[in-house]
């Protein structure tokens, strides 16, 4: 089973992030709400694909960067982080 060196976290835990509602800030004072739609690994570090809930694009960001909306949403990025 792959998993992440830095993490221990494996493939199928990661995968368990793909459609959280999340919010991502990418600079102060300003929000967006988003879905997670993908989950990698990359220099030992957790990434995630955000499709925003309203308006169009993909971006990906840092895990360490996104917050859950729900108790239950963050609790599952606390798991991986």
């Amino acid at each position: 089973m792959l998993k992440t060196k830095q993490h221990g976290i494996t493939a199928a835990g990661l995968s368990q992030l793909v459609g959280l509602s999340v919010m991502w800030s990418p600079h102060d004072g300003i929000k967006f709400n988003c879905k997670i739609t993908d989950v990698r690994t990359a220099f030992g570090r957790i990434d995630v694909e955000l499709q925003p809930m309203e308006g169009e694009g993909l971006h990906w960001v840092s895990a360490a960067r996104v917050r859950g909306i729900t108790d239950d949403s963050q609790k599952m990025l606390a798991k991986v982080l």
